[in-house]
């Protein structure tokens, strides 16, 4: 069931939503303000890859959850060669952004701001139930170990 899941994910990502962000259609719809593009280069194929990822914007950086953690293969390519790395954020790209990979305590940090400040994003992703789960680092814990988070600065 979950293979089948990953392959309607890649589908729709590969046949509708990168083309119509490549396009400028879904930053003009208002998408770019949730999503980006991650260009990333295959750490064994070498060849160039376009995915996209929803992020979130906190003190002047840029915030990128890898739900499935260090078994994502964007994740495992931008972490392999970072300077491959090129994002493309509504109407603007950027080259050569600075790439953060978040430790345990600001993995912590960062969730419980995450948590809190966007709940509906945080079930979507890893399965957040504000109404019944507390921000505590008891009940993220668990979570931030199968969880990736990537800091970006511009």
């Amino acid at each position: 069931m979950q293979i089948k899941k990953a392959r309607r994910f890649r589908f729709i990502n590969k046949w509708f939503v990168v083309p119509l962000y490549r396009i400028y259609l879904l930053p003009l719809l208002g998408m770019g303000r949730v999503f980006l593009l991650i260009y990333h280069q295959g750490r064994k194929s070498g060849n160039r890859y376009i995915t996209p990822v929803e992020y979130r914007k906190k003190d002047s950086h840029i915030l990128v959850f890898a739900s499935r953690g260090t078994k994502t293969d964007w994740y495992r390519n931008a972490k392999a060669s970072p300077d491959q790395v090129r994002l493309r954020i509504g109407f603007h790209s950027y080259h050569n952004p600075q790439l953060e990979f978040l430790e345990k305590d600001e993995k912590l940090e960062t969730m419980t701001w995450y948590v809190t400040k966007f709940p509906k994003a945080a079930s979507m992703l890893f399965g957040w139930d504000n109404a019944t789960d507390e921000a505590t680092p008891e009940l993220l814990e668990p979570i931030s170990e199968f969880l990736e988070i990537i800091r970006i600065s511009l």
